[in-house]
């Protein structure tokens, strides 16, 4: 879209703890304060999160203060937890759903800014959610080592660049599982049996289990046969019109066709247990390409398993064929 033929330039943001300056540093900026220093909008729209309801507040004041000709609309939403995707998601498609007047509108240009990257929930729903509305959106990225204006195949070093999976940090099981509940204890006839299977050379699959006993299992599983890290993912708790994306990463067309891409959860996680919990809830497109994936993962022997879990529904029956079934003492 040319210059000329623009009437309003919009900015729709999340205004996270960095904003509008960082935590107890009013002398740093945060990303939101230093993107509207180097880019010029007639309108930002605050969607702002329960969690950092002061923060929405506070960068609206901002704003005002320092860029009067803006307009500026701030809306606080119900969502308290950035570990829950369906809470994440819903909310905020709802929110945008009021504004689609203004997307439909030709000369209008719409960009958006990310969360920070360690927000990997609020991230991927923000993200899906902004390249999902069928128009030519700008996507900014403003974090503390880098400034980048959409997502581009090549960084400022002229290297490969995968933008929002190679953060340079530690992939931490906390980064992708925040569920915190009790862990039921395997009893010893539970735990014998278990051993006896060393080395696991396929993947489980888990019938009836609940989700603390399943989750015993696949810590037990990757602490008894050196895996190390165990990646928790409750497909029920992820919306199924996002759920293969969040699986196996995506890639999306932004503005100026530049192509977008985001490695997903099985990615980014490449070594140690996977539990898919309630993963008959998962449709069956994507249980055939999940079964694609555990089929790979068996035959490279590359320190990755998967443990299914599931209730009663039947699962797809190329997907179970591959299993190991696992029955009593497990179950029941």
């Amino acid at each position: 879209m040319s210059k000329k033929n623009i009437s309003c330039r919009i900015l729709l943001a999340i205004p996270s703890f960095q904003d509008p300056y960082s935590p107890g540093q009013q002398d740093k900026i945060g990303p939101l304060v230093r993107l509207l220093k180097e880019e010029s909008f007639d309108q930002v729209i605050l969607l702002g999160l329960q969690l950092w309801k002061l923060n929405a507040f506070l960068t609206e004041q901002y704003i005002r203060t320092h860029w009067s000709s803006i307009q500026v609309d701030r809306h606080v939403l119900p969502i308290t937890n950035i570990s829950i995707y369906k809470d994440i998601f819903y909310n905020l498609k709802e929110a945008l759903n009021k504004y689609q007047h203004l997307f439909k509108t030709s000369n209008h240009e719409v960009a958006f800014l990310l969360p920070p990257s360690t927000c990997d929930r609020l991230l991927d729903c923000w993200l899906l959610l902004a390249t999902s509305l069928h128009i030519e959106t700008k996507i900014f990225q403003m974090e503390s080592h880098y400034s980048l204006e959409g997502v581009y195949s090549e960084d400022v070093w002229n290297k490969s660049l995968d933008w929002l999976a190679e953060v340079p940090k530690e992939f931490r099981d906390c980064v992708v599982d925040k569920t915190i509940c009790s862990v039921q204890s395997l009893n010893s006839i539970q735990m014998r049996f278990l051993e006896q299977m060393k080395p696991i050379a396929s993947s489980l699959l888990l019938k009836n289990a609940t989700f603390d006993f399943a989750q015993s299992i696949a810590r037990f599983v990757a602490h008894s046969n050196m895996f190390g890290k165990c990646l928790i993912v409750r497909c029920d708790e992820i919306p199924q019109e996002i759920l293969e994306a969040i699986l196996f990463g995506y890639e999306q067309s932004i503005h100026g066709g530049a192509i977008i891409r985001r490695k997903g959860l099985l990615q980014r996680f490449c070594q140690g247990v996977v539990l898919l919990f309630n993963a008959n809830k998962v449709k069956e497109s994507t249980q055939k390409k999940l079964a694609d994936c555990i089929v790979e993962q068996d035959h490279s022997n590359l320190g990755q398993r998967y443990i299914i879990a599931t209730d009663n529904a039947v699962l797809n029956p190329y997907l179970e064929k591959i299993l190991c079934n696992v029955q009593f003492p497990l179950c029941g």
